[in-house]
């Protein structure tokens, strides 16, 4: 098959989370498929030119074609403040709001005039925007997490009264945003059933698979010389959720594992 991947973030250097996912997806649908990536360079993961064509080579590896395109919210600091001010007034969501682009648009639609896919998909609800009605080309979606519910769960722990509001207010444009996108596709993938129900209760009929986050065992492997007990956790600290996960699991969950076992480490 010849597949358009859109992606939110460059999937390079694999380190957490959806980069890992992402590259890990690329490489593997590469080895039986054509894929072309059109990807966001975010510049806090990627902070020179040079990692941003390291990058480039890496994926080009597996990709026929891999176009980068600037996430302007990431740029500067009066960028993001003015796109979190703009998302105030606008009924889309934030995270769609930072995710336009012209060159992105004006380039999917070059390819799908220059080329024949047979399937595009989209790495996150955000990149819904970029769903062309006079496509036939079979179009998937996938939801690294229903967002609506995620920012539901960071809001009602905020404490500060104008973050708590408009996390809320985010919660409610994403829920409709969802509502509005995911039936659109013929397939939306989630990580789990968990997922894949809460997304059918809001949408009744929607179409969805469960592909969940796996583990590379060919380069994670147990090492049996090393007798110590050891738990590892592996996730990007700069998303609320995983930060959120790791603390919870620090105060409720490791005390009890060490009174059982003291010589256990985490990692």
């Amino acid at each position: 098959m010849n597949i358009l991947f859109l992606s939110q973030i460059v999937p390079y250097p694999p380190h957490g989370g959806v980069l890992q996912r992402g590259y890990n997806l690329i490489r593997e649908i590469s080895k039986y498929n054509s894929v072309h990536l059109l990807a966001f360079v975010h510049l806090d993961v990627l902070k020179t030119k040079k990692e941003v064509e390291d990058a480039r080579e890496e994926l080009k590896k597996y990709c026929t074609e891999a176009d980068f395109f600037p996430l302007w919210v990431k740029e500067s600091k009066l960028n993001k403040y003015a796109g979190l001010f703009t998302s105030l007034f606008s009924p889309k969501p934030f995270s769609v709001l930072a995710h336009r682009s012209k060159l992105m648009e004006r380039r999917i639609d070059q390819l799908l005039e220059e080329d024949q896919f047979d399937l595009i998909h989209y790495d996150t609800i955000s990149l819904s925007q970029f769903v062309f009605d006079n496509s036939k080309t079979t179009k998937v979606l996938t939801h690294h997490n229903i967002e609506s519910k995620l920012m539901e769960r960071r809001a009602a722990v905020e404490k500060n009264p104008l973050a708590k509001y408009f996390l809320s207010l985010q919660a409610q444009r994403l829920r409709k945003y969802e509502k509005k996108e995911s039936p659109k596709y013929e397939c939306n993938i989630v990580m789990s059933e968990t997922d894949g129900n809460e997304l059918k209760k809001m949408i009744p009929g929607v179409n969805f698979a469960v592909v969940p986050n796996g583990v590379d065992t060919d380069y994670f492997f147990p090492n049996w010389e090393n007798e110590a007990l050891s738990l590892i956790y592996t996730g990007g600290m700069n998303m609320f959720a995983n930060k959120d996960a790791v603390l919870y699991f620090l105060s409720e969950v490791w005390p009890a594992i060490k009174a059982r076992e003291p010589d256990v480490k985490f990692w």
